[in-house]
């Protein structure tokens, strides 16, 4: 594979972008999410384990993926698609095709990297950034590339969203914003747990209702982790375009105190069931087979292979030991977990001295005899100093 120069890509750009006017706080935007979104992309390919070369072609995707917005707003004077024509496709008109005659500057993909061996990669890594769905047919090294560029794309948005003013978005002031009403079928698409559409959007409000969902689309662990650990969705869900009054109309604004409850509470799900698979990988005493799944109350159930006597530490025995609502228990050589509730707890990670709730507890399930259910609940915080430490 051949070595991508960052240093190269990165000056092409600023180039590029030099011959537009950055005094536009719309072309000042598109530059700095750029850079955002390529950094972004370096950084879930990292966490998921890229190697070297593919990380630096995770970046310089996410360098490209909107050289089209500049053309765009220069063009139309606005960052809608649909009021214009597709910012992904006029990208890959401005790397890959023939810009204009009044074009403030020409580019092409060689500007940026010398060898052709990436470029189907890249050209559709940006066609399709933006689109609703990656096509079927793509083969699953493009699918990986499209899919951090779309995840990286979506995370910086968010951020771009809360440090941004309606009217810079969206051309709306504030109070045209507020008297806004979500739609119905932004509603559903946030019922359904995707993203919306742009044909669903049809007042301002839809726009907030389309950056929450994003959350749901997300395909990387790595992207979620890095989301959350921005908080920019909780900044929009707490302050839209950093607006803090609430929506005109009293309906309205019941219907966003609902989506944001709801927001939170399916991403504490999400949050238990990746930490859980986490403690699962990381935790090699326990099975070698189990099953993951969600559960009602906003937790996970791991089946657990209890039949674990060749091994030093017993999960049959952890699993079955004496239940006593007081004990203080530590995990050591010789000693077990012995509570009704065997929980991995997220804030902060602490086992409880005494009965938590009902629904988290490990308990058995049926046949075979030897499994066990463990619930590993996303809000079962503990006011104990009883720290939960697998394999010390």
């Amino acid at each position: 594979m051949t070595a991508i120069d960052r240093t190269r890509a990165a000056a092409a750009f600023k180039t590029y972008t030099d011959a537009y006017d950055a005094a536009n706080p719309r072309i000042a935007l598109k530059i700095e999410h750029t850079y955002h979104v390529a950094e972004a992309c370096d950084a879930v390919a990292r966490e998921q384990g890229w190697s070297p070369q593919d990380i630096d072609l995770a970046w310089l995707c996410g360098l490209l993926h909107d050289m089209g917005r500049f053309e765009q707003l220069r063009r139309w004077d606005t960052f809608k698609d649909a009021e214009s024509m597709s910012h992904a496709a006029l990208g890959v008109e401005v790397l890959f095709g023939e810009s204009p005659d009044d074009a403030p500057a020409t580019t092409s993909i060689r500007d940026f990297i010398e060898t052709d061996e990436y470029d189907e990669l890249i050209r559709a890594s940006i066609a399709y950034h933006s689109d609703f769905r990656l096509p079927a047919q793509l083969d699953e090294r493009t699918r990986s590339f499209c899919d951090i560029v779309r995840d990286g794309d979506k995370i910086d948005i968010m951020r771009t969203i809360a440090d941004s003013t309606v009217d810079t978005i969206l051309k709306v002031d504030e109070d045209a914003f507020l008297a806004s009403r979500f739609s119905a079928p932004t509603l559903a698409a946030f019922d359904e747990h995707r993203c919306v559409t742009r044909d669903e959007r049809n007042e301002p409000a839809d726009y907030l209702v389309g950056l929450i969902c994003f959350m749901f689309e997300l395909v990387y662990p790595a992207s979620r982790a890095l989301a959350r650990k921005q908080g920019d969705i909780y900044r929009l869900l707490d302050a839209p375009f950093g607006i803090v009054r609430p929506f005109t109309d009293p309906a309205t604004q019941a219907t966003w105190e609902r989506l944001k409850e709801r927001d939170a509470s399916l991403a504490g799900q999400r949050l238990a069931l990746e930490l859980g698979q986490k403690l699962l990988d990381n935790f090699d005493g326990v099975t070698d087979n189990f099953v993951l799944r969600s559960a009602e109350d906003g937790g996970i159930r791991v089946l657990v292979d209890g039949d674990n006597a060749l091994r030093p530490t017993d999960a049959g025995k952890m699993l079955d030991s004496a239940r006593n609502a007081d004990a203080h228990e530590e995990f050591g050589r010789d000693r077990y977990a012995c509570l009704t509730d065997l929980v991995a707890i997220l804030q902060p990670a602490r086992l409880h001295n005494g009965t938590r709730a009902t629904e988290l507890r490990a308990q058995g399930i049926g046949e075979p005899s030897h499994q066990r259910q463990v619930l590993l609940g996303a809000n079962a915080a503990t006011h104990h100093d009883q720290a939960l430490g697998f394999g010390n």
